[in-house]
């Protein structure tokens, strides 16, 4: 898992971004690819990317967030 995650990271950031966590570039949404909000103007921005994926209960997944590339992921 941690290999396929590492390959999934070193993606160009426009293949990665095919997975947001923002709806239509503005809502934040828990399930995908990107970075926390930004709560207030104060905070701290210690950036790093993530992607959150439901794993369980199975039929919680949308998949439509889980990486196609590299195929071992899913």
């Amino acid at each position: 898992m941690i290999e396929a995650a590492r390959e999934f990271f070193r993606q160009p950031v426009e293949e990665k971004k095919k997975l947001s966590n923002l709806i239509d570039g503005k809502r934040f949404q828990i399930e995908g690819y990107g970075n926390d909000p930004v709560q207030t103007k104060d905070q701290i921005l210690d950036w790093s990317d993530r992607l959150h994926l439901k794993v369980e209960p199975e039929c919680d997944r949308n998949l439509a967030f889980w990486p196609t590339h590299p195929k071992s992921f899913r």
